[in-house]
């Protein structure tokens, strides 16, 4: 890939997940932001799920399948990288809790300063590469495009409602962007799903489905919860794993070894997606306080 195409690949990123950030904070409140302000056993339960035992499940699979080097490098970064750019779309499709997932995500953006850092410096020394997450780097990527994006939707929505079809157009115009953007690194770097080795393959698989099940089963037994804590814990940040891998190793094309790990994350988001959505209309669970219908 030429460096051309890698710099419009970093600022469609940057830019499509921007906008549907704004747009997903467009459509919550503040209220949901703390919705996990007074519940320490939830709060200490979903931020064990996805800072520790996520990782921690990547690191088990890493270790017991043994993937190829650069596959193991690409997915302990990914497993370093929370606040996942969901859309409120997905999670609501799913059947997911929005105030949960929208105050959580809040939450390991705001950490991911600390446990970012500390996760890389860990799984680096366990799988023997060298890369690092300076924590300004890592404070400056999440402030800009997680927290100030949802941050400046919610004060559209709260105290500038004649933006409100501005706030709409940037929610709908966000995906359609990083659409195209995904299509551009699977045409430029699509050798990388050929030259990929079938081990390596089910390390992925098994990597991103254990940490879609760690997320689900450690949440509370309401279903909108599981599905929330399982979409943002076990989703991992694409865009943040790529930013420190390119900016750690130079002279690789990053995007080469990232397309299997996107192929595979995507699919087996669908697969949950698609088998919660079946599940909640089939047994028409009633979702937890403060779920979807609340927002």
């Amino acid at each position: 890939m030429t460096d051309t195409v890698m710099l419009i690949v970093k600022i469609g990123l940057l830019l499509a997940l921007t906008l549907a950030k704004f747009g997903f904070g467009s459509e919550i409140t503040w209220g949901d932001v703390r919705f996990l302000k007074g519940k320490p056993a939830l709060l200490g339960r979903s931020v064990l799920a996805a800072l520790v035992l996520v990782p921690l499940a990547y690191f088990i699979v890493i270790r017991l399948v043994q993937p190829s080097l650069p596959v193991a490098v690409a997915l302990s970064i990914l497993a370093a990288s929370p606040a996942v750019p969901l859309a409120i779309g997905m999670v609501r499709k799913a059947g997911g809790n929005i105030s949960y997932s929208a105050s959580l995500k809040f939450v390991t953006a705001v950490l991911a300063v600390v446990t970012t850092p500390v996760t890389i410096a860990i799984l680096s020394q366990a799988f023997g590469f060298e890369a690092q997450a300076r924590p300004l780097f890592v404070a400056a990527i999440v402030f800009f495009f997680v927290i100030l994006p949802i941050g400046a939707g919610i004060l559209v929505r709260e105290r500038v409602p004649g933006l409100a079809g501005f706030a709409q157009f940037a929610h709908k115009i966000g995906f359609p962007i990083l659409l195209v953007v995904v299509v551009l690194i699977l045409a430029t770097s699509y050798r990388g799903l050929l030259e990929t080795d079938l081990q390596s393959y089910l390390a992925i698989i098994l990597a991103v489905g254990a940490g879609y099940a760690v997320a689900h089963f450690l949440a509370p037994r309401p279903s909108d919860m599981k599905i929330s804590l399982a979409m943002e814990a076990g989703t991992r940040n694409f865009g943040l794993s790529l930013m420190i891998i390119s900016f750690n190793f130079k002279e690789a094309d990053p995007l080469t070894v990232m397309v299997p790990i996107l192929v595979m994350s995507l699919l087996v988001n669908t697969i949950y997606t698609k088998w919660q959505a079946k599940k909640g209309t089939v047994t028409g669970a009633e979702p937890s306080e403060g779920g979807p219908e609340q927002v």
